[in-house]
């Protein structure tokens, strides 16, 4: 969980996902995190409208999804703002790199959906904001 007292500026956080229940259990690990801005869109096109329209310090994607797939929306998101991480999490980690190296991109970072523990996206968000006082999580 952060720690708000040290912390003048919350993390804002978009979950890009076609998937109800993955959104679901992402919003609610962030939400363990700490994370209250968390901003959800459902397909890649929707996602990058969300991202323009709310700026958020971390993005979460699929790769598979309708309409623009996750790599798509990567490429977008680096053009407007190279510095923001991405995290692609997917359960086709291989293809997503496979298709960022054809442009001589390559991901930020990528999770398992298959092999999911909660531990690497804490140290992931410890990773991208090391200013940022997190508490030790405890995970049961």
């Amino acid at each position: 969980m952060l720690d708000y007292e040290n912390n003048t500026i919350p993390i804002r956080a978009l979950v890009v996902d076609d998937e109800k229940p993955i959104i679901e259990m992402l919003d609610s690990i962030l939400s363990t995190f700490g994370i209250q801005d968390i901003y959800i869109a459902y397909n890649g096109e929707e996602g990058l409208n969300m991202f323009n329209k709310h700026s958020p310090d971390i993005v979460i994607t699929d790769y598979y999804m309708p309409i623009m797939d996750g790599v798509e929306l990567y490429k977008a998101i680096k053009i407007a703002r190279p510095e923001i991480p991405v995290i692609f999490f997917t359960g086709q980690e291989k293809k997503v790199a496979a298709r960022l190296e054809i442009d001589g991109l390559k991901p930020d970072y990528i999770v398992s959906k298959v092999f999911l523990r909660i531990e690497m996206i804490a140290d992931i968000f410890k990773e991208c904001f090391p200013d940022y006082n997190f508490t030790e999580l405890k995970f049961s």
